[in-house]
């Protein structure tokens, strides 16, 4: 797994205020100092076990003690009460009586044997648990070392949309290629923490581990069900994302913003949305000027196309999708391939393509694919991998099955199509989730920005929400979060180089993939897309892996520099305390120990002065063992 440089934690007090005031004010320390403090709770609760003992034997020998008392068995009870320091003491002595005692004599016994063994039990118990009470989830802060946002292509940018000079496109393209990166390191954060089972010292960066979502196997195509392969969909929904618990933006309460991210899946039909070209006729549908010598790397004489119909590229393309068998290159030149693997998209972002500096779009969908959502993401697979078995998934499908060239007694199956598409819908919703009255939600596109059809030039996020500005600026650094973990991007970075299937893939063959091998592609795709969400929100606050980024990190707003010190993570090189817990165990404790020390004192000084009270009194200090040992002496 990708490594990172571990983040600078602040040492101290601190509030995680969605837990509240109290019971959120956490203490955190190094692990060393932690277990100091651990070992001094233990030794602590230890003492004011003792105090509880002392306690409880002068009450026990006060309510014992009375002029006919001559019992030698009591009287070496009372004794055993006087001058136990502790419950183990004590026990240890009784048990050591009663097993010299005579039968009779044991009936007396039990009752100061059973609170001596509750005693000790009790208190060796809280000894032990006392560092559970206390002890929080490792949850840390992070300390700022290079707070500030980038202002990459996006909605956030200081002066909008565009690149103005050469000195802002190649800032751009290095932090292009620093996100790029992010993505493929939240793939593999994802792969290895993608379960509780996973230790914590490999998955830091995280305020939680990880983000649960759920699927649906069995979810409505998303588009008009004539498109829909089989009327086959897969959905993941992560629930509601909290800017506090889920992504350890710690603001109060009232300050919490909430997402809730779905993505819909379906293969789609090529039957009707395909036709085969060469490269005699492909110029008929390439919009001129634009020549196939511009669009294609290597067009050859021989070369055969097939063309895919789900709605054109306006400028370059009547097609959405055009696949080159010769060259396997896609048709704006944004590929991403492996060896027999082949990946491309296409996206939709509710407004056609070149409309607005903002949009991102790169097809205008047509109407069997335009539904309640607009943000639409076409992924095509091409392949000429060759499986030992037929494949029935929908996406890898491969079901043309002849013997193998080299072994004729063995049966390879092939693609029965070059290429197959993946169609998805993805849905963001984000809400105000504080106590803002009039508060709601709204649906954000792919790029972070809301829609609102109606509203002139960029709809404001804050009005829509009426949000507090606190508020405003944690909703911000979350629209940044999620436009920077788009399936599109997320399926870009991390390209065919990361597909589940290549686990079945051999050095000339592949093992037969399962029916739903498409879903787990999706739901890796998904996870990925958390974790990402997750690792960008924290490097608001440390910055970013190398000093060429960080140099274009632009300093946080005003209103947004009290989250530089606001970032919760996992630590297991810190341990955090409760401080309500250690406020809890030192007052009672201290109680314990103060009661001890000043009540039979204060006790004998205030009590009514009668005689069975002032026979008690002298009994107390008689049964005292310095004075029953000068007795001896002097005798």
């Amino acid at each position: 797994m990708s490594t990172r440089s571990t983040p600078a934690i602040y040492t101290g007090f601190w509030i995680e205020w969605n837990e509240g005031r109290i019971k959120g004010a956490t203490l955190t320390l190094s692990n060393r100092h932690g277990a100091y403090l651990i070992a001094f709770l233990a030794l602590f609760v230890h003492i004011a076990g003792s105090s509880f003992w002392r306690l409880s034997s002068f009450f026990l020998f006060r309510r014992r003690t009375h002029p006919g008392l001559h019992d030698k068995s009591a009287l070496q009870q009372q004794a055993i009460l006087r001058n136990g320091s502790s419950a183990f003491t004590a026990l240890r002595r009784l048990a050591t009586a009663a097993v010299l005692a005579r039968p009779r004599q044991m009936a007396q016994r039990w009752g100061l044997l059973t609170w001596a063994i509750v005693s000790f039990a009790g208190f060796l118990a809280a000894s032990t648990l006392s560092s559970k009470v206390s002890f929080k989830r490792s949850n840390v802060l992070l300390e700022p070392t290079n707070c500030g946002r980038w202002w990459e292509f996006g909605f956030n940018r200081p002066g909008g949309y565009g690149v103005a000079s050469a000195s802002a496109f190649v800032q751009l393209m290095v932090e292009q290629a620093a996100t790029t990166q992010l993505r493929t390191t939240s793939h593999q954060y994802a792969s290895v923490c993608g379960s509780d089972t996973t230790p914590r010292d490999h998955c830091l960066w995280f305020a939680r581990n990880p983000i649960a979502f759920s699927t649906n196997l069995h979810a409505p195509c998303p588009f008009h069900p004539s498109i829909c392969l089989a009327g086959k969909a897969f959905s993941v929904d992560s629930g509601w994302i909290n800017s506090d618990v889920e992504l350890g933006i710690n603001g109060y309460p009232e300050d919490r913003i909430k997402m809730r991210i779905n993505k819909t899946c379906a293969p789609l039909k090529r039957d009707g949305y395909t036709k085969m070209y060469d490269s005699t006729n492909i110029s008929s549908i390439i919009v001129p000027p634009v020549t196939p010598a511009q669009l294609f790397d290597f067009p050859t004489a021989s070369s055969n196309f097939e063309a895919f119909f789900y709605g054109p590229q306006v400028g370059l393309s009547n097609a959405t999708f055009i696949y080159d068998s010769a060259a396997r290159m896609r048709l704006d030149g944004e590929s991403n391939t492996v060896w027999r693997y082949l990946l491309n998209t296409e996206v939709y972002q509710g407004c056609a393509p070149f409309s607005r500096a903002e949009c991102a779009s790169t097809f205008q969908p047509i109407p069997e694919l335009l539904g309640s959502s607009q943000d639409i993401t076409l992924i095509f697979l091409s392949s000429d991998v060759q499986y030992l078995g037929p494949v029935t998934d929908p996406w890898f499908d491969a079901q043309i099955c002849d013997p193998a060239r080299l072994f004729p007694d063995v049966t390879v199956c092939q693609r029965s199509s070059p290429t197959t598409v993946l169609g998805c819908v993805e849905e963001t919703e984000m809400c105000a989730d504080g106590t803002t009255e009039g508060s709601k939600c709204v649906k954000l596109q792919a790029n972070g920005l809301p829609y609102d059809q109606n509203a002139p030039g960029w709809p404001n996020l804050t009005q829509l929400l009426n949000l507090s500005p606190r508020q405003a600026s944690i909703a911000s650094r979350l629209q940044d979060a999620s436009y920077r973990s788009g399936l599109v991007d997320i399926v870009l970075a991390m390209g065919p180089a990361n597909l589940l299937a290549l686990q079945k893939l051999g050095a000339a063959y592949g093992t037969p993939l399962p029916e739903d091998q498409w879903t787990k592609e999706v739901e890796n795709w998904f996870n990925t897309a958390l974790v990402n969400m997750q690792l960008y929100n924290t490097q608001f606050v440390t910055g970013w892996q190398n000093a060429e980024a960080n140099s274009h990190v632009t300093p946080p707003a005003e209103a947004e520099a009290w989250m530089c010190n606001a970032q919760v993570v996992q630590s297991n090189a810190f341990s955090s305390f409760s401080v309500l817990g250690l406020c809890t165990i030192l007052a009672i404790g201290g109680v314990l120990i103060t009661l001890e020390l000043c009540l039979p004192r204060v006790w004998h000084r205030f009590v009514p002065s009668t005689p069975l009270n002032t026979y008690r009194k002298k009994d107390w200090e008689e049964f005292d063992l310095l004075e029953m040992t000068k007795e001896v002496v002097e005798k």
